[in-house]
């Protein structure tokens, strides 16, 4: 079986939207008006600051996927990146009612799956009952 990435359809596309927005707003902003009087100094050097980590922070909320291979997938949440072999994985969970499906593990844990979350509706239960079936 070949390599299969399972992403969230809304969950990526939002905050990549917003974050192209809000580098195009910041420099509008700066090209727009540079030293005017809408903008001291101090504005102009902060905006971009603060705008460079409202982008990061909406590049890392696009992050998750789920890498799917033979005998391993790997998990990329916000902040970590896991890789499971599939014998660590005993069930996968999605709840009608959970935000995002996730997966018992062997070592007793439960690790949240981001790249498969409710807000795709029937596309992200049909990735779940794809996964489920392949960790068989």
């Amino acid at each position: 079986m070949a390599a299969k990435v399972f992403r969230p359809n809304l969950g990526r596309k939002v905050p990549l939207s917003l974050a192209v927005v809000v580098f195009a707003l910041t420099i509008a902003a700066l090209l727009i008006e540079p030293g005017g009087a809408l903008f001291s100094y101090v504005w102009q050097v902060t905006m971009p600051v603060v705008s460079a980590i409202v982008i990061l922070v909406l590049l890392l909320v696009a992050r998750p996927r789920l890498e799917i291979g033979q005998e391993e997938l790997v998990v990329v949440n916000m902040l970590h990146r896991r890789r499971l072999q599939w014998s660590q994985v005993l069930a996968v969970r999605f709840a009608s009612d959970a935000p995002w499906a996730s997966l018992d593990l062997a070592d007793g844990t439960r690790l949240n799956l981001l790249a498969i979350q409710n807000s795709d509706g029937q596309r992200a239960r049909g990735m779940a009952t794809e996964l489920a079936d392949l960790s068989r």
